[in-house]
């Protein structure tokens, strides 16, 4: 924002040719104390962000929210791509767009919309998409919630929900394709909450009272493998794929150059080494996550299923590697590897 100084008018003359002096003017500076914006140091008429947020206009300036607030994410709001954190007092309407760094907090529900965040996303109406058969708005038929921590609901149906940590929902997930970091975790610790349909995914623990229908509908559950390790590793591989072209180009320019060091126009021999020095510093950077990423493959010991009250049938369980497949209803329990075995306990 910038402040334009106030210039004082010019003096004049009334009708009887005395002088009238011009009005006094106000110029009123910046207001202090301005929450994420301050005064360019080098320019004290030019206010800037300190912070990135969403501008508030004030009297005497602009503050900065990292925080926003709207009604609802509809064709009136229209998409939200956001540096900071997004609060919705109603819904976030299918068809419509959202992407911030931070947290959304919805007091509504998540129709069929798509939904990433840099932190939680909390949701106390729950999310819904619509179901297989029908296309929404926009081409979206399913809700799409993807966020680095955690998200919370009170319940999931028809959508695709990924969180880097964990999923806690109130009441139930129907028919949808839910993953967690960590955990997922439905009814809390009451004998309450079901998992029908689609797939779920956790590193750690999988936990509801109820694990898929008595119609027998196909349930997934797995627990024990990062749910997100083959996607990391695939687009690890295809980025190391890109580098290790990219230095064999770069090596053949180097040679080049030692053969022929008269065709090196100034540093171009030197920054072409450069460049071949910091390549082989990011594949060995890349080969090492890799590595890591291996070792994150691999079984997790304490991982769990944990059904308080019955598992039906057409559910099929997944502990590390190993498969069970329920073919008829039987009684909850925790489900874990024994002795390289799934075992109900």
């Amino acid at each position: 924002m910038r402040r334009i100084p106030a210039v004082r008018g010019n003096d004049g003359v009334d009708v009887f040719g005395k002088p009238v002096a011009a009005d006094p003017v106000d110029d009123p500076p910046f207001a202090e104390g301005l929450a994420g914006a301050a005064a360019d140091a080098d320019d004290p008429e030019l206010l800037r962000a300190v912070i990135a947020g969403s501008p508030v206009v004030g009297v005497h300036g602009i503050s900065v929210s990292p925080v926003v607030q709207v009604d609802s994410v509809d064709l009136h709001s229209g998409n939200v791509a956001f540096d900071g954190t997004l609060r919705v007092s109603g819904d976030i309407r299918t068809g419509m767009s959202v992407n911030v760094s931070g947290d959304v907090v919805v007091e509504g529900t998540i129709e069929a919309a798509n939904v990433e965040a840099g932190g939680n996303v909390i949701v106390k109406g729950g999310i819904i998409g619509k179901a297989d058969t029908g296309r929404a708005e926009g081409g979206i038929s399913r809700a799409s919630v993807r966020c680095k921590g955690a998200v919370k609901a009170r319940f999931i149906e028809n959508a695709v929900v990924e969180a880097g940590t964990e999923v806690n929902v109130e009441s139930g997930i129907r028919q949808s394709d839910v993953a967690a970091g960590e955990r997922i975790v439905v009814g809390g610790t009451g004998a309450q909450g079901s998992i029908s349909g689609g797939r779920s995914r956790a590193l750690l623990v999988v936990r509801a009272a109820v694990l898929g229908a008595p119609a027998g509908t196909a349930t997934n559950i797995q627990v024990g493998l990062n749910p997100y390790a083959d996607t990391q590793r695939a687009a690890l591989e295809a980025e190391l794929r890109r580098m290790l072209e990219e230095q064999n180009k770069v090596r053949q320019l180097v040679d080049f150059f030692a053969r022929h060091p008269e065709k090196a126009v100034g540093d171009l021999r030197e920054k072409a080494r450069a460049t071949l020095f910091k390549l082989s510093r990011d594949l060995f950077e890349l080969d090492a996550r890799l590595t890591g990423l291996g070792q994150q493959m691999q079984p997790a010991a304490n991982a769990v299923i944990d059904a308080a009250r019955r598992i039906h049938g057409g559910v099929t369980l997944q502990v590390g590697s190993r498969v069970l497949k329920v073919m008829e209803d039987k009684p909850g329990g925790q489900i874990r590897l024994i002795d390289d075995r799934i075992a109900v306990c």
